[in-house]
């Protein structure tokens, strides 16, 4: 979707969700006191305007402003209704901390059902409103194989932003099939340009996704030529797909050329920038370790009573440029969980402990981390540390998978927020894809999505769980 069309949906719905907050309020007040008179009274502007603010942020962190999906809010009936608690509660707590008298029981409760069922109502009625004011891109494929098979699979997950009108027979674009006018794809062999003019002209095509920029091709480079001067988009099959999918396929990647290129970037990123990355590293894991230190003695009771062993773990890790560290982390393992030889944990792993279980889907076990963070070790973002014995099996088995250790591993990271757990080779494959796609695309305010994002599992719940 292009940018412009993500912020007008974005716009539709943060304006909806502006009135319904102030609609609700208004008439839970009308109907507690059955007049709006002293209404501002109660409900400073200055308040109105944090209490906004705040309903909005934890409506995002909640992920109810996932635009890429077909219609935002179509999510969890649940998901919809926690959220709307949690930005009461964080009202009533800002009407006390900054007002000294809360919000009525009566006016909240009346004005957290308004909410949730005007909201709901909302993002159901934002679906057919997206449909009806932002039409699908029409996209023309010229390319064959497995990366244009990839590409059109991609292009299916997201039937509301684009609509897969043609795609070349020919890899030099000799052969085009037209939708026609009913949609019925037909075959019919033409000059490149000519069949690709034609279609466009037809198709109101507004995106071309080609698999060689420029091709072998006089015809077909200026059939392109064309189209791009005429104001449409022109993009390559491995760039579209690093756009609809935010992962680098492996067995797309070009050789030692691609490789170059990614050392490269990393190599030359302005030190300005370096810097404000590890200003904001230490930072966030000083604030985050001075808040969450005062519970760490009763974690660490936690972990003594339910299993014997030591309260922190200590394990190898390999870290940028494949200096290896010790990670640190709080215990949510038995004490002898891999005394005979290195395991890979799954989600529903039998070796983790009960304390353990509650750690680690509270992201508890990990805070001892922010230490190898303030170290240097690690950064809040980046790809996730693995051990050196797996490290040495999987450089063998997937192919630049070494390129992960050009950067700082993370905290969290790219990977983590879109494949969260690998328990095995084919997922650690896929998580590469990820971390690759971070490292040829990494900046800081890659790094701020990737933490909000990560925030929003958090609160949310992850919406990527490992697949069956």
């Amino acid at each position: 979707m292009k940018p412009e069309k993500k912020l007008l949906r974005l716009a539709i719905v943060v304006s909806g969700d502006i009135l319904i907050i102030s609609l609700a309020y208004l008439v839970a007040y009308l109907i507690r006191f059955g007049r709006l008179a002293r209404f501002f009274e109660r409900f400073p502007s200055i308040f109105l305007v944090l209490m906004m603010a705040a309903y909005l942020a934890v409506f995002y962190l909640f992920d109810l402003y996932a635009l890429e999906r077909s219609s935002p809010g179509r999510g969890p009936f649940g998901q919809v209704a926690l959220a709307t608690g949690v930005a009461a509660v964080v009202a009533l707590i800002l009407k006390y901390a900054l007002f000294l008298f809360p919000i009525g029981r009566g006016i909240l409760l009346i004005a957290s059902v308004l909410v949730f069922l005007f909201l709901l109502t909302w993002r159901n009625a934002c679906g057919y409103l997206f449909r009806l004011l932002i039409k699908p891109r029409q996209v023309l494929v010229l390319g064959t194989g497995r990366r244009t098979a990839d590409i059109r699979e991609a292009l299916g997950a997201s039937p509301h932003e684009f609509r897969l009108v043609g795609q070349s027979l020919d890899p030099e674009g000799g052969n085009v099939p037209d939708s026609g006018r009913q949609g019925n794809p037909s075959t019919q062999p033409s000059s490149a340009t000519g069949q690709v003019a034609s279609l466009i002209e037809r198709q109101a095509v507004d995106l071309i996704v080609a698999d060689h920029i420029p091709s072998q091709n006089p015809g077909l480079d200026e059939a392109l030529l064309t189209a791009r001067v005429k104001g449409i988009d022109v993009i390559d099959q491995s760039e579209m797909y690093q756009r609809l999918t935010g992962r680098v396929p492996i067995d797309w990647i070009g050789g030692a050329a691609w490789v170059l290129n990614a050392e490269e970037a990393v190599a030359a990123e302005p030190s300005y920038a370096e810097k404000i990355k590890r200003l904001m590293d230490g930072a966030i894991s000083a604030f985050v370790l001075v808040v969450s230190l005062p519970f760490w003695p009763l974690i660490m009771l936690f972990i003594k009573i339910d299993s014997r062993g030591p309260v922190f773990y200590r394990q190898s890790r390999v870290g940028k440029n494949e200096r290896v560290f010790v990670l640190l982390k709080f215990r949510s393992m038995l004490a002898e969980a891999e005394n005979e030889q290195a395991l890979w944990a799954s989600a529903d792993d039998r070796r983790i402990t009960r304390v353990g279980r509650l750690l680690r889907r509270l992201h508890l076990d990990e805070l001892p981390q922010l230490w190898n963070i303030l170290r240097g070790d690690m950064s809040l973002v980046g790809p996730r540390p693995e051990r050196p014995e797996f490290v040495e099996s999987l450089k063998t088995e997937i192919p630049y998978y070494a390129l992960r250790h050009i950067v700082k591993p993370g905290l969290t990271g790219w990977a983590q927020v879109n494949y969260p757990y690998a328990a095995s080779l084919e997922d650690s494959r896929e998580k590469l894809e990820f971390d690759l796609y971070y490292i040829s695309h990494r900046s800081l305010l890659v790094d701020l999505k990737i933490l909000a994002r990560t925030l929003q599992a958090f609160f949310a719940g992850d919406p990527k769980k490992k697949r069956a």
